[in-house]
């Protein structure tokens, strides 16, 4: 396997070996210790300590070696910060609840009691709330006047995906109207939301995500992130799967309205040859059958040879959300929400326009009907 391709540093990979690879666990500790004493303990691998903790007896070594000394020190950590976090955002999902807004937990916040069992088992930098898309505005609203405040000014006519609020204390939530970096939503929001069941939150109410929805968000969202990729993602993959049978006709479904087949059979190869999982072969042919976006197959990049997705290069999310939106509703669309962007400063954003905007009009002589936008978008656009 290409190192790096799947977690964003190949350190953190090596650790992942040992976490999960069968009969490989004191082998690749011993591998990975080595290299973080010589040049020390890379972000991503530290994101997995915690965990390592936990899975300590995998790796043959006693309690007070150093590096499990470390890994103990950060999983007690973890779990006094995800206990605050949590509490927090059982907060903001009562003050929604209140209001009539349903609210579904999702990535850490989803997974740490549920399939890890252990709050202290997976880091959270934050807690992901999804609220119904027609709901998000007044969901930011309802948790404004509950004291949070967003980190930038939400636009809620922009195709954003998610808005970061702040409470006093410090502590973030992300208020999600869609599980996908999609500019029109959810194309089966409608579903997600009948499929999810009663649960809590940390004491408070909200609805427990499908396994397929969660599985499906946190595949896209791990291995499409646009500045590096996120090891978090394979332990939550595998803490999902792990949970008891998938609906494979439920995630076929989800990831053909998604425009996500090929990349998400991708990530369970890719699983399934780290950990040794059992994955339907079936599964993985009508995955791969699946139309992929032309948004996709920019993002996650086919090598030829091996029919393999490389998500070590992506577009800046500002970029990709460009693009889905151009891809969807024409080029004329994207011209609107690109003099957006260049006016919030997303500075990549007027190179990549000029570059690409050709393929997008599909005319090497595009008309776009309004000066001032190609001046706006810096000149020399189309002719």
């Amino acid at each position: 396997m290409a190192r790096a391709r799947w977690t964003g540093s190949p350190p953190s990979e090596l650790l992942l070996v040992a976490l999960f690879t069968p009969d490989a666990g004191p082998k690749a500790w011993r591998a990975w210790t080595d290299d973080a004493d010589r040049y020390g303990c890379d972000s991503e691998s530290a994101r997995l300590l915690a965990l390592a903790y936990r899975r300590r007896h995998r790796f043959g070594v006693d309690d007070d070696e150093p590096w499990v000394a470390r890994a103990a020190d950060r999983y007690r950590a973890t779990w006094a910060r995800n206990h605050t976090l949590l509490r927090a955002a059982s907060v903001a999902a009562d003050s929604l609840h209140r209001d009539g807004i349903p609210v579904m937990a999702l990535k850490g916040a989803a997974l740490v009691d549920r399939y890890y069992g252990d709050v202290g088992a997976r880091p959270m930098l934050d807690v992901d709330l999804l609220v119904p898309a027609g709901q998000w505005p007044r969901a930011i609203e309802v948790l404004r006047s509950a004291g949070y405040a967003a980190r930038s000014e939400p636009a809620v006519d922009f195709p954003y995906h998610a808005v970061e609020l702040i409470d006093p204390a410090g502590r973030e939530i992300d208020l999600h109207r869609s599980l996908f970096r999609d500019p029109m939503g959810d194309r089966d929001e409608g579903g997600r939301w009948q499929r999810s069941t009663p649960g809590t939150l940390a004491g408070s109410a909200v609805r427990d995500g499908h396994r397929a929805d969660l599985l499906l968000h946190v595949i896209h969202h791990g291995t499409h992130r646009f500045r590096g990729g996120s090891v978090r993602w394979v332990p939550d993959a595998l803490a999902i799967l792990g949970a008891g049978d998938l609906d494979h006709d439920v995630f076929v479904e989800l990831a053909a309205a998604e425009g996500l087949g090929p990349p998400a059979a991708a990530a369970l190869d890719y699983l399934r040859a780290l950990a040794g999982i059992e994955v339907d072969t079936r599964l993985l042919r009508r995955l791969r059958a699946l139309d992929a976006s032309w948004v996709t197959r920019r993002s996650f990049r086919a090598a030829p040879a091996s029919g393999r997705w490389d998500v070590s290069r992506r577009m800046p999310a500002g970029i990709h959300t460009l693009a889905a939106l151009i891809e969807q509703r024409g080029p004329r669309a994207g011209v609107v929400v690109a003099r957006r962007m260049i006016r919030r400063s997303h500075g990549t954003a007027r190179t990549w326009v000029r570059f690409r905007w050709r393929r997008w009009a599909g005319s090497p002589s595009p008309k776009v009907g309004d000066a001032s936008i190609r001046r706006a978008l810096g000149g020399g656009v189309g002719p």
